[in-house]
């Protein structure tokens, strides 16, 4: 067989892993502050954001939120985020959007279970990942502005 000639799939190809690595940086980093100050953000902190962030804390400070590694994490996960809901009164998106963000410090992404599972795969593997017990100092320490 001759070795077919490459078609102008082959670019997308690149730029979809490039896509997929810059994903995996989001994820692995961590920049709350940043995604603080979007005006895309100003609905979310504005809503009742640090009761969420003290009330994830507690529940991480607790053992109670789950870290990746768990036999059956979605089960885990789905009933993590319900009682996070529960405590909070939130459901839907006021309570995964603003969830996404506390975990991830980011607006958009790949799905916030799955970002804490790579979190547990990539702990002690990669210089960019932001470790959870970091993040959870840096949600402790959240004082949005008055006008936020």
């Amino acid at each position: 067989r001759r070795p077919r000639a490459p078609t102008a799939a082959a670019p997308r190809t690149r730029s979809r892993a490039g896509g997929r690595a810059a994903l995996v940086e989001q994820v692995l980093g961590y920049d709350l502050q940043t995604a603080f100050g979007s005006a895309d953000a100003g609905s979310i902190v504005g809503d009742g954001f640090e009761e969420l962030c003290a009330a994830i804390v507690a529940s991480h400070a607790r053992g109670e939120m789950p870290t990746g590694g768990e036999a059956d994490f979605a089960g885990a996960w789905k009933a993590w985020t319900k009682a996070i809901g529960d405590a909070t009164g939130r459901k839907g998106k006021k309570l995964f959007m603003p969830l996404r963000l506390a975990l991830t410090g980011a607006l958009a992404g790949p799905d916030v279970g799955a970002s804490v599972q790579l979190l547990a795969l990539a702990d002690g593997r990669s210089a960019k990942l932001m470790p959870m017990a970091d993040r959870m100092a840096q949600l402790k320490a959240v004082r949005l502005p008055a006008s936020a």
